[in-house]
């Protein structure tokens, strides 16, 4: 770090700042509202949805957004990009656990774009513990552009997997990216970057007043359609590049291909409108075997399917209607009918 500079302005050279650090626990309410503009339904089980490892490591390690673009010098609308995560879950994490959080920026290093223009290229990483356990880390890769950056802002084509998939994942579709989920996610992040609300910011950046969406919720999309196949809490680890930005009003298709069943590792692919890839996520789940995530996946299908009837008026149950059916009940109910 600059000893020249103070941390409570831009750093010459961020790399070794230490985030004062501090506890954070992740409230029903808040973990309720994150989940809603994934528009995904509520997890079981006090499960965290796993985009959470956006914010609760930032604002637990005792800094904010504001605070690392202060520190880091963003320049102003448009100036600041996301490279991309590396996030790692050794346990899920639960609403109502006090975690433990620090972290620091790891990496600074200044850079020169396809385009000529200059950046910065910053790295943090954060840990989570439960007591004396681990129970997540993140590595984030945020870029800084300096000047020239509004004209910057230019669609990048993901690159192709090559391997050829064993399955396909369920597709997750979002019709229309909701700018309102965007201003709700901005107060959930403490996020003062005003491309995410602010329509006369993403105006003067030459992109007619459509605002952009987090990185957070586009990611959300993919996590939906892996939970979707291999059920909530199999998420191990996300490795994200992010491409080009989503505006709202999107219509948006995130889907996946398996790639391996060996130790569980997937790549997945996200389309906007167009089919035209835009972002490339890779992931992995440990905690279910291939073969089991699928049947999962089906018998869940299954149960979704035989709910649906029953609140469509097509049949009926012996009992009072249940919310969800236990799964050992699928086979009895479907020879009855």
């Amino acid at each position: 770090m600059n000893d020249s500079a103070t941390p409570s302005g831009a750093l010459a050279n961020p790399k070794g700042y230490k985030f004062p650090g501090g506890k954070y626990t992740i409230a029903h309410w808040e973990n309720f509202l994150l989940t809603d503009c994934t528009t995904s339904a509520q997890l079981p089980d006090k499960l965290v949805h796993p985009v959470a490892l956006f914010h609760v490591p930032i604002l637990g390690s005792g800094v904010n957004i504001a605070k690392l673009f202060e520190v880091c010098g963003a320049e102003g609308p448009g100036s600041v990009g996301l490279d991309g995560y590396d996030w790692e879950y050794f346990n899920n994490l639960r609403i109502d656990i006090e975690y433990d959080v620090q972290g620091s920026i790891i990496h600074w290093e200044n850079h020169v774009d396809e385009n000529g223009v200059g950046y910065d290229a910053m790295k943090f990483q954060i840990e989570l513990r439960d007591g004396n356990t681990l129970a997540a880390r993140i590595t984030n890769s945020w870029r800084f552009r300096r000047g020239g950056y509004k004209q910057a802002l230019v669609a990048k084509n993901a690159d192709e997997a090559t391997a050829q998939p064993l399955a396909t994942f369920p597709e997750f579709h979002v019709d229309g990216v909701s700018a309102e989920r965007m201003k709700t996610m901005a107060a959930i992040l403490r996020d003062p970057y005003r491309v995410h609300w602010d329509r006369e910011a993403t105006t003067e950046m030459g992109l007619k007043g459509r605002v952009i969406n987090q990185g957070p919720l586009n990611l959300s999309y993919i996590v939906n359609s892996i939970h979707s196949f291999a059920g909530p809490g199999s998420v191990r680890r996300l490795t994200v590049a992010f491409h080009r930005p989503v505006f709202d009003d999107d219509v948006l298709v995130a889907g996946g291909e398996v790639l391996s069943t060996a130790d569980g590792a997937t790549a997945l692919k996200f389309f906007n409108q167009a089919t035209q890839a835009f972002e490339f996520d890779s992931s992995q789940t440990f905690n279910e075997p291939g073969n089991y995530a699928l049947r999962s996946a089906i018998e869940t299908a299954v149960i979704e399917l035989i709910n649906k009837g029953e609140r469509n008026g097509l049949w009926k149950f012996k009992e009072s209607a249940l919310p969800v059916l236990p799964k050992s009940d699928v086979e009895t109910i479907v020879k009855e009918k």
